[in-house]
This record gives C-alpha cells, sequence and structure tokens, in this order.
C-alpha cells in the first residue's frame, strides 16, 4: 500500500470516528433534555383529577346559577336503588355534595372515610350525596356495596347536575347549611382541619349564618 493512500485511508477513518462521536454527544444531549423536561414539568396534583364534562342539553331556565353564599341550585337525581332525591326535599338538614368518579383513585379513597364521617355525625342528621359523574350505573352500585356506603349514591348520567355546579375536578365537596345556602366549595381532598371546620360550619346552627367561605 502506498504511503499516500495509507494517509487518505487512515483520513476517513478519523473522519467517520468524529461523526460518530457527534452523534453519540448529540444523543446523549437529548436524553439529558429529555429527562431534565420529565422532571421539572409541573407535577398533577396529588388530591385532585381534572376532567371535561360535556355540555348538557337540558335547558337551564329556573336554575339558580352557583355560587358561594347563595341558594344551592336545586335538581333531583336517581340513586343505585332508581329512588329519586330532590336536594331541597333534605332543608332542614346539612347536607354535604360529593361530586366522584371511580376512575379518580382519590375518590375511592374517600368513599369509606365519607361513610364514617355519615356515622359520626348521625346526631346532626347530616345529609350526604354522592354525585356520580357519568359512568354507568351497574358499576357504580356495584363500587357503593363494595364500600357498604348507607347514604345515597347519585346518578349524574347527563353531567347537567355536575355542570350546574361547575364541577371541573374530582373530587369536589359542596357543603350547604340547613337553609340551603352553599357555605363552602372545596375542589381537591381537603386537609382534615379544613373538612372539620366547614362541617362544624353547617352543622351548628349559629355557624350556618356566618360568612360563608371557599
Amino acid at each position: 500500500m502506498s504511503p499516500i493512500r495509507f494517509i487518505a485511508l487512515r483520513a476517513d477513518r478519523l473522519i467517520l470516528s468524529i461523526a460518530l462521536f457527534i452523534l453519540f454527544l448529540a444523543f446523549l444531549g437529548y436524553i439529558v433534555l429529555l429527562r431534565t423536561a420529565v422532571f421539572t414539568s409541573t407535577p398533577v396534583p396529588r388530591t385532585v383529577l381534572w376532567h371535561s364534562l360535556p355540555v348538557s342539553t337540558e335547558p337551564e331556565t329556573n336554575r339558580t346559577p352557583f355560587a358561594v353564599g347563595a341558594p344551592a341550585p336545586d335538581f333531583t337525581l336517581a340513586d343505585t336503588q332508581g329512588e329519586n332525591h330532590r336536594l331541597s326535599s333534605y332543608r332542614g338538614q346539612p347536607l354535604l355534595l360529593y361530586f366522584w368518579a371511580s376512575w379518580c383513585t382519590f375518590c375511592r379513597d374517600d368513599l369509606p372515610q365519607l361513610e364514617e364521617l355519615y356515622q359520626t355525625h348521625s346526631d346532626d342528621r347530616l345529609v350526604i350525596l354522592a354525585v356520580n359523574l357519568l359512568e354507568k350505573p351497574e358499576l357504580v352500585k356495584i363500587i357503593a356495596q363494595q364500600h357498604g356506603l348507607s347514604f345515597p349514591v347519585l346518578l349524574d348520567q347527563n353531567g347537567a347536575v355536575s355542570t350546574a355546579y361547575l364541577v371541573k375536578a374530582t373530587p369536589t365537596y359542596v357543603f350547604i347549611d340547613r337553609e340551603g345556602i352553599v357555605q363552602a366549595h372545596v375542589v381537591g381532598r381537603p386537609r382534615s382541619n379544613v373538612l372539620q371546620r366547614n362541617l362544624k360550619r353547617i352543622t351548628t346552627t349559629e355557624e350556618s349564618t356566618s360568612a360563608p367561605q371557599r
């Protein structure tokens, strides 16, 4: 092999090696960038799942707009046994509306705690209505039975009630006093002190007339 040809061959190999090295560095940089994007992106909240609801086709006439400090919008929904429940029929009792879905892991963890809460506040005549969002009655009934729920589990199958209450995430809590006034609206799982404070607001007559809170 002539010296010139040998030098040319080595030059070709050197160029190829440099090209491969550059490609390796580019790939390594991409991996680092990807990992950085994953670990610095805004995390999903651990206590709430956001979702979209379909626009209800139900007429909105004579429906009270939802707002803290205003009367709770009235509605009628069937439970998993087919029995209808009208919100206004519970006037005179403190009431907790709980909007949930089975695919929301936080919600399923909440259900046994809600049952315990329901039993604990039986002397206060606390009403809990667990409003399920858009799921099949058969599935909701099974979940209610699995958790031994003794309070009504309602079926919002067309999203009309969830839309009226401006529900955009699960779980959502709405605390309603004995006069039917919305005293608090909590999105996500509230801390124990927040939950107890809002329960006190609706179960204690004197507290029920004080300024509402979000």
